[in-house]
């Protein structure tokens, strides 16, 4: 309503929420990226992991971060889970018996850790017949969200292309990959 364009790194939002801050960002003719993280390094992790999943399609999620972080599991690990998901991962079946096998987020089982002297740390633990392939994203110091931080304000608040408005976007854009795999 201020004619700003808007840059959030936060999650919690549900479905519907997202859908109408769309419409109202639309509706003003406006930008909104939002976006669980904005550390280049999990853009590329989460990339190589759908990947990975068209011949390790089995996979699990370990997230670890500060004893402080309040939401288990973090949203970036959520929404790593999701986008494995989309292309076809899965992790094994359970039946029940197996309380401690962490959070279902669409079939792909992501696990929280909580420690102190960690930032944020995310692995992708892949399984096959006799073999493995983990990935690991480790953030050491916050530093490493402001290179996305500003693509982000760049590309929304930077100067627009030719017969653009405000921005060269317009509406929503759900996660920094938007803008640097777009199209995906």
């Amino acid at each position: 309503a201020a004619g700003a364009q808007g840059v959030i790194g936060t999650t919690g939002f549900t479905t519907a929420d997202l859908d109408l801050l769309d419409r109202e960002a639309r509706a003003a003719g406006r930008a909104l990226l939002i976006a669980p993280n904005f550390a280049r390094g999990m853009l590329l992790l989460q990339r190589f992991g759908e990947e990975l999943v068209k011949h390790f399609p089995r996979v699990e999620v370990i997230e670890t971060h500060h004893e402080g972080k309040a939401d288990a599991p973090s949203g970036t690990a959520q929404r790593t889970a999701e986008r494995l998901a989309a292309v076809g991962a899965r992790s094994a079946p359970r039946d029940g018996s197996e309380p401690a096998r962490g959070h279902a987020v669409d079939g792909v089982r992501v696990h929280s850790l909580r420690l102190p002297g960690v930032v944020a740390r995310q692995d992708l633990v892949f399984g096959s017949s006799g073999e493995s392939i983990v990935l690991r994203h480790e953030a050491l110091s916050r530093e490493c969200y402001l290179p996305g931080v500003l693509l982000a304000v760049r590309a929304l608040c930077g100067p627009p292309g030719p017969g653009q408005g405000a921005s060269r976007h317009v509406g929503l854009l759900r996660g920094l990959d938007a803008l640097v795999f777009p199209g995906r």
